[in-house]
């Protein structure tokens, strides 16, 4: 059953240990979504971190970084153009997720699977993540619906974010899903992660009415 501490980091076991939080925000009728993540990997004391932003008839704001330095104790994490900080404000039911940085505009979601040559556009998130339900247990963790309110400044423009939500908590050897039998349709937000010496992991993002669904687009290879 989980538990308040699972909210915290977990002591790693093993070289290819991960630990990764999702938090997640759609609109319910799919013309919205956002997304921010981070991944520590202690065996190699780095951090990965990406968010999107997805709205219906605009350019998708992404970005990531696979480059950064592995935060001591807090989630807080600072790269070239980067800030970014989780707070889990009561476990279970209640995180504070904030970043400033720079995203990349993409008129053609396929270019953030590539060299992601686009405007730079600067994108600030304050969200709040309030529990809506009891945690799900999950093969890796558990995850949490929930309601999400703040605001999204992109450029010179403000959002107020109302909006449903869920926090992702993973940890141990994890796993990208496998391509689904049917795929949804709704607003993407593909993923490049490089990782050191591997080759690169595309993984699909895609949000629609009934929230986030991704899923690994092509194994890696040796």
């Amino acid at each position: 059953m989980t538990a308040d501490f699972d909210e915290h980091r977990h002591e790693p076991e093993g070289d290819d240990w991960q630990e990764r939080w999702t938090f997640e925000a759609w609109d319910m009728d799919g013309t919205f979504g956002a997304v921010a993540a981070i991944t520590l990997l202690p065996h190699s004391r780095e951090a990965w971190y990406w968010a999107a932003v997805v709205r219906a008839d605009h350019p998708l704001l992404t970005l990531v970084d696979t480059d950064l330095r592995l935060p001591s104790t807090s989630l807080a994490i600072r790269g070239e153009g980067l800030w970014a900080d989780h707070v889990c404000e009561t476990p279970l039911e209640h995180w504070t997720v904030a970043n400033e940085a720079f995203s990349v505009a993409l008129d053609d979601p396929d270019e953030a699977l590539g060299a992601q040559r686009g405007v730079l556009v600067p994108l600030g998130i304050d969200l709040e993540w309030e529990s809506a339900a009891d945690p799900v247990e999950e093969p890796v963790g558990y995850s949490i619906e929930a309601t999400v309110s703040g605001e999204i400044l992109i450029a010179d423009a403000s959002l107020s974010i109302d909006a449903t939500g869920r926090w992702r908590h993973e940890w141990g050897r994890l796993k990208w899903q496998e391509h689904p039998a049917h795929e949804p349709d709704g607003l993407r937000a593909p993923l490049r992660i490089d990782p050191h010496g591997r080759s690169p992991l595309l993984v699909e993002r895609v949000v629609d009415e009934d929230g986030w669904h991704e899923w690994l687009r092509r194994e890696p290879g040796p």
